[in-house]
């Protein structure tokens, strides 16, 4: 069984990808979300990820969790990724419309390729005044 390996996963506002080259750009990449009250509802988030060293067809999933993972899901998507080469950098984004967090706090976005984790990254989650 072949074993993705991580490359990067970056957090940002929106993904634009060019038509021609397929090239993505990244807008307001950020760290962590600063909310005044809770629940808070980000209205649009992305994750865009690059991993490398599988072949084929893969199923590739973004979750984002409450880094206990004491309740669900906030957010869940997958979708089909073709790697053609092995050698290939492969990539995959996922926009995140009102994602809606219960509480402050640390939570976590993780992606799966074919149900394995192959990587994870915390999203602090903070309260700040107005």
């Amino acid at each position: 069984m072949q074993t993705a390996y991580p490359l990067a996963m970056v957090f940002c506002d929106m993904i634009h990808r060019d038509p021609l080259t397929g090239k993505r750009t990244l807008l307001g990449c950020f760290s962590e979300l600063r909310a005044t009250h809770f629940p808070y509802v980000h209205a649009m988030m992305a994750t865009y990820v690059a991993f490398t060293d599988v072949r084929g067809q893969v199923v590739a999933k973004v979750r984002i969790v409450d880094v206990d993972e004491e309740h669900g899901p906030l957010f869940e998507q997958q979708a089909s990724v073709n790697v053609v080469d092995q050698g290939t950098v492969a990539e995959a984004d996922a926009l995140m419309p009102g994602v809606r967090f219960p509480t402050p706090g640390v939570y976590t976005v993780q992606f799966f390729v074919d149900a394995r984790l192959l990587m994870e990254r915390r999203l602090p989650v903070v309260q700040v005044s107005q």
